[in-house]
């Protein structure tokens, strides 16, 4: 699948280049976003009964579509882990304040998980095929197995794939209470260091426009997605990630970046150190100390490897071990979460 065009909203600035040349140092238990002029792609009027991950959602679509020259998918495609979990808490706090009387129906209808799918539809008027997948660490992953399909059954010529997540100050809480986040601020560039037992929590919202065919705006393609659940070892991992690679006619160390999911959590580290021992000659970079621990995260660390691709620079900040690459032509994602859900995707120029 190429990549025709890509959107981000994150807890970086993802608009300006070179990227993250003054990454925000932000000392937080969680990964804010920075905000878009929603004003620019919404509907002002439309804004204010909008949660925060809609929002997010329609800006990073519309960002794709615009750079994909393009305003109308055969599909749209969504994966969340927690789906829309600010208009959620509204509607249950609602009903305990109202005494389950007096209800409005706004914050009810926007806390499903396929929400924001379909106010991106509502809003480009596309009547075409619509799924959302709430797979937790597998969310996004899922939507491109099944843009994939969709491309190669041949229903579909362009596809728009998302991945979207909020962080509520509620859900934060009860993160903490069970020993997901962390407890204490950890500022950005520190998290990778961090001793604290669970990582900082963010969010964002990244789409993709998919297609079979490159177009003049290419930012590479996605050459395999794999899924593996409930590893018993780090063995199975690396036999794992080499088949996948075979597969593909490439080995581990003809990956020019390995891009991987660390998260600061000490307890999540042996997954991550047995990829970076077997991967004795690729260059190793880390994306969750700039947007934080959230289900699709991964679908920020492949619109980073597009735009590295694109820009044949990585930013410095990402890089955690650094070889003499200077042409950027394969990058390999490996993610995992909570030790469950391990994930990798290839992309390649």
């Amino acid at each position: 699948m190429y990549l025709n065009g890509i959107g981000c909203v994150a807890p970086q600035n993802t608009s300006e280049k070179p990227l993250f040349a003054e990454p925000l140092g932000e000392t937080d238990v969680r990964r804010n976003i920075v905000k878009p002029n929603y004003k620019e792609y919404i509907n002002p009027a439309m804004i204010r009964r909008m949660g925060t991950a809609i929002k997010m959602g329609v800006v990073a679509s519309k960002q794709a579509l615009s750079q994909a020259g393009t305003d109308m998918p055969d599909a749209i495609i969504a994966g969340t882990g927690l789906g829309c979990q600010q208009d959620s808490e509204k509607f249950l706090t609602a009903i305990i304040d109202h005494d389950e009387q007096f209800l409005t129906p706004t914050s009810f209808i926007q806390s499903t998980h396929n929400t924001v799918a379909g106010q991106v539809a509502l809003m480009l008027k596309c009547r075409a095929y619509n799924f959302t997948y709430c797979h937790r660490g597998f969310s996004f992953e899922n939507t491109l197995v099944d843009a994939a399909l969709a491309l190669e059954e041949g229903w579909a010529q362009q596809v728009l794939a998302l991945g979207v997540d909020e962080m509520t100050t509620h859900t934060l809480e009860v993160f903490q209470r069970i020993g997901l986040n962390v407890k204490d601020a950890e500022p950005t560039l520190d998290l990778l260091k961090s001793e604290q037992k669970g990582s900082v929590y963010g969010e964002g919202a990244t789409a993709f426009v998919l297609s079979h065919q490159p177009s003049e705006h290419n930012f590479g393609r996605i050459s395999a997605v794999k899924t593996l659940y409930k590893p018993t070892n780090e063995q199975q991992v690396l036999d794992w990630i080499n088949s996948t690679l075979q597969e593909s006619g490439a080995s581990l160390n003809d990956i020019d970046l390995v891009l991987l999911g660390k998260n600061g959590n000490p307890e999540e580290n042996r997954w991550y150190e047995a990829v970076e021992a077997s991967a004795s000659t690729p260059s190793i970079g880390a994306f969750k100390h700039l947007v934080g621990e959230y289900h699709t995260a991964s679908a920020f660390a492949l619109w980073l490897g597009a735009s590295i691709l694109q820009d044949q620079e990585v930013p410095e900040v990402v890089f955690t071990r650094k070889n003499t690459t200077t042409d950027w032509n394969r990058i390999l994602i490996y993610n995992q979460y909570d030790h469950r859900d391990h994930s990798l995707i290839l992309l390649e120029k």
